[in-house]
């Protein structure tokens, strides 16, 4: 896998099949050589082969050696903002990714030092104490995440998700679009390469005991206290898809009222006001929620309101299985989202930008989706916000709205914004 670093010993056992070997001997070599030999050496991976590969002078042939075949069927990435933060320390301290949330401490190469790193950083980080035998018991990030779940229930104080946290480069900070979630950045921030850090916000009441923000000053205004925290002080970096360009406007608005400099980037964001914004009640917050993670659903007006709970049952099932929402708590995660969702309607419905004096630059999509919307576009090209701002700088993108952070578009997006920030 790129950036694997894994030490990765190669076996033949002499007068057995490399099958028979490999089921039952591999941890039993690990912890063999864990006696006797210094924790850095002792291999993250085993490979047993019924011979090695000669070269035609009878040497081992290095270049033929097989890769260690990773298990991609039971692969799993974060699907929650806890699994998400655990997953970046973990790739942080074993120096890998990505790191699926069923993929095991030790065999990708942890050792009992590295352990004790990690659980000191979970202290750190989350001012909670897990005993060792936590992470021996289980050791994937699901079941940490589980017990850091049953030891406390207070979600963090800070709306900013590390996609991230290493690099030498200002830091780019993605305000989430409507549904709230900071992870649908997650593929961007890797593409952006690894000198890029990258935060993400996730809004207030996605986790359980949080209400949402009900206006979009007041969300920039707390999500700058954050952006604070990790950068001082600017020029900073700045952008959001959707909804997301709106709270990013606001932050740029701000900053400039203190006599700071923002780098403001608008991911497919109209300006509002150019068209009257629909209410968002349960059906269009479930569609919505289904286009903006990619799930197939019906439109709007055919959608029965969840109030009896059949349809709401029906999309929890589609997103646990597209691994969109976590296994066995998908409706009441889900009851969350549509509350976000819907505050954050009303949030845009209600909101006037004002003027923004500084740098913005509006990336549009370029696929759309009805000829109704291609005349829209024809007769307002900066989506309205040559209003709000002394110049836009006008990009078009590959792909349509719900498509720029998924493949093939995010990887044309990631191109983009890599020259935009430098």
């Amino acid at each position: 896998r790129p950036g694997d670093k894994r030490l990765v010993a190669y076996v033949v056992a002499a007068g057995e099949p490399a099958a028979a070997v490999a089921a039952v001997a591999g941890e039993d070599l690990r912890g063999f050589l864990s006696e006797r030999l210094p924790a850095y050496m002792v291999p993250a991976a085993f490979v047993f082969l019924d011979a090695f590969p000669l070269t035609p002078n009878g040497k081992v042939d290095r270049r033929a050696l097989p890769a260690p075949q990773a298990d991609n069927s039971d692969f799993l990435p974060p699907r929650t903002r806890l699994e998400l933060e655990l997953a970046g320390i973990w790739e942080e301290l074993l120096d890998l990714r990505p790191i699926g949330v069923r993929d095991n401490f030790f065999a990708l190469g942890g050792h009992s030092l590295l352990a004790v790193r990690l659980l000191t950083r979970i202290e750190e980080r989350y001012g909670r104490t897990l005993p060792l035998t936590e992470l021996f018991r289980g050791g994937t990030i699901e079941e940490l995440a589980q017990a850091l779940t049953r030891v406390t229930s207070t979600p963090s104080s800070s709306p900013l998700v590390p996609l991230r946290a290493t690099g030498t480069r200002p830091p780019l900070f993605l305000v989430h679009p409507v549904g709230g979630g900071a992870l649908v950045y997650r593929e961007l921030a890797e593409l952006l390469g690894p000198e890029q850090p990258v935060y993400g916000f996730q809004a207030r009441g996605l986790e359980s005991g949080e209400e949402p923000i009900p206006e979009i000053e007041e969300m920039a205004r707390i999500y700058l206290e954050a952006v604070r925290i990790v950068q001082p002080q600017g020029p900073y970096a700045l952008a959001g898809w959707s909804f997301g360009g709106l709270v990013a406007f606001a932050m740029a608005r701000q900053l400039e009222d203190v006599g700071e400099s923002a780098r403001l980037i608008l991911l497919d964001t109209q300006a509002p006001g150019l068209v009257p914004a629909p209410e968002v009640d349960d059906a269009v917050a479930l569609a919505l929620f289904a286009a903006e993670a990619g799930l197939p659903w019906e439109e709007p007006e055919t959608l029965a309101t969840p109030t009896k709970d059949e349809p709401l049952a029906r999309l929890a099932t589609l997103a646990e299985r597209a691994q969109l929402l976590p296994r066995g708590a998908g409706e009441a995660h889900l009851r969350r989202r549509l509350a976000v969702f819907k505050t954050h309607g009303e949030a845009a419905r209600r909101y006037v930008p004002g003027f923004y004096g500084g740098r913005l630059t509006l990336l549009r999509a370029g696929e759309l989706a009805t000829p109704e919307a291609a005349a829209w576009v024809e007769r307002h090209p900066d989506y309205g916000w040559g209003a709000h701002a002394p110049a836009v700088d006008l990009q078009i993108l590959a792909g349509g709205h719900f498509t720029l952070l998924r493949e093939p578009s995010v990887a044309s997006l990631a191109e983009l914004l890599r020259g935009l920030l430098a």
